[in-house]
């Protein structure tokens, strides 16, 4: 996890992020314990985003870098690209692990290297902790 670099976050984020924009909801303040429990979110996937949370500060800045030196709507594009997908599958009934699972596989392309995975899922998890992905409140 400790390897993820902007190289990797920025295949993965390219390769999700929309032409729509999406309004951010970032830092609602619901606590993790609360939200996982909100989403139906077990044990497995409980550690899955410990471990994505590892690299959130990666993530937080290289989305910073992005939106002041590419493309100011790069962060709510990406949002809005996982926001699509997650309303896919949510409108089909999924719901909790089984939902996380195609977010998760969503977000890596189906990637079977270990740093795209987990660029994927830091990616996941930073907008799990700032509330701009799965149910909040």
């Amino acid at each position: 996890m400790n390897d993820i670099s902007f190289a990797e976050l920025d295949l993965i984020c390219k390769r999700i992020i929309s032409s729509s924009i999406a309004e951010s909801t970032a830092l609602l303040a619901t606590p993790p314990a609360e939200k996982l429990a909100l989403n139906g979110l077990g044990m497995r996937t409980e550690k899955k985003i410990r471990l994505g949370l590892m690299q959130a500060p990666q993530v937080s800045l290289f989305l910073t870098n992005m939106a002041t030196h590419v493309d100011a709507d790069f962060p709510a594009r990406l949002v809005a690209g996982f926001r699509m997908e997650y309303q896919r599958w949510w409108e089909e009934g999924l719901r909790g692990d089984d939902l996380f699972l195609l977010i998760e596989m969503f977000a890596t392309g189906g990637a079977q290297d270990f740093e795209k995975q987990a660029a994927g899922l830091a990616v996941i998890a930073h907008l799990f902790q700032v509330c701009d992905l799965f149910e909040a409140a």
